[in-house]
């Protein structure tokens, strides 16, 4: 029974550990749209400033 107890609790912890990876990955991406969002917003006048 203990072992069961112990197993259950690894099974939560990762399940826990795969959401939060999850989140994190999420919010990552969110981020990256967002700077490339403000990349592609400012890199047409930096190109032209090159000109």
């Amino acid at each position: 029974m203990a072992f069961n107890k112990l197993v259950d609790r690894a099974k939560a912890t990762a399940k826990d550990a795969s959401d939060k990876v999850k989140q994190t990955a999420e919010q990552a991406v969110d981020v990256g749209r967002e700077k490339l969002r403000e990349m592609s917003m400012t890199l047409p006048a930096e190109m032209n400033g090159l000109k």
